[in-house]
């Protein structure tokens, strides 16, 4: 998967829903015929990286034979909350599904693959439970080590130290479980829902193993299709170039990835 050429998408304006503007990056293979088309939403803990993170993944998708796109949201600060990511990622599904002719894709086969916090963004639009409009659901959703509790250890992505050491006040102490439990794809899994392909590391101290394998068999109970696949040896951010993992293990598990895709007549 050696760079040839310049690997460079073009990048799309998009109206987010309170009237900002956000962005995609999106690349189309070699092809005139509406192609599948593969969304990747980045990690970073809701609050760091970018699309540009996934440059070569899209690369490999477009040579796979579907369009390829990355979401550009806004990241999670002391302004913008969770409900901000998980909207712009809405906005981005719902503007590739209505302008699917001109941009060459099918709108009925839309793949969304996220990672870690990402992972939580495509999971929460998998779920109508979550987000009841059905223009944002993902045909299927990809979900890489991707967090699906926000009753534990991400508790802080909603309340401060302060609100979460105080237990003098039992009714506010169950809002705020309430709240973190309203955003939690493990909690509200339906029938409704996408279904969703998972790989998880089973050596991943972030996102522990047994709550992916929850998630999967809650799909599985209300009668969505779900498929897990666990990787022995493999931590947390297992896909991402430049990071723990060397090119060519990263490589290999994309290269996985994409055969799974196949099998679901996504790639080539």
């Amino acid at each position: 998967m050696e760079n040839v050429t310049p690997f460079t998408p073009r990048r799309i304006t998009i109206p987010a829903d309170d009237g900002e503007t956000i962005s995609c990056l999106l690349a189309r293979p070699q092809a005139e015929e509406p192609r599948p088309c593969v969304l990747f939403i980045h990690g970073g803990g809701w609050s760091s990286c970018s699309a540009d993170y996934y440059l070569r993944h899209m690369q490999r998708i477009t040579e796979r034979g579907a369009v390829a796109a990355s979401a550009e949201y806004r990241l999670k600060t002391d302004h913008n909350t969770l409900d901000v990511c998980i909207g712009d990622c809405a906005a981005i599904v719902r503007y590739l599904r209505r302008h699917a002719e001109e941009l060459g894709i099918l709108p009925h086969k839309l793949c969304v693959v996220g990672e870690s916090a990402g992972g939580h963004l495509a999971l929460c639009l998998a779920s109508p439970r979550i987000l009841p409009d059905e223009t944002v659901r993902p045909d299927l959703v990809v979900n890489l080590n991707g967090v699906v509790d926000m009753t534990g250890v991400f508790r802080d992505r909603f309340f401060s130290a302060e609100e979460l050491a105080d237990c003098s006040d039992a009714d506010a102490w169950l809002n705020r479980y309430r709240v973190e439990e309203a955003y939690s794809p493990l909690y509200r899994v339906g029938k409704g829902n996408s279904p969703a392909l998972h790989i998880q590391g089973l050596r991943d101290p972030v996102v522990k193993p047994e709550e992916t394998l929850r998630y999967h068999q809650a799909l599985q109970e209300a009668g969505v299709p779900s498929e897990l696949i666990l990787l022995p040896d493999q931590s947390h951010a297992f896909i991402l170039f430049d990071y723990d993992n060397p090119d060519e293990t990263v490589c290999r598990i994309l290269e996985m990835m994409c055969d799974k895709l196949a099998d679901y007549e996504y790639l080539q």
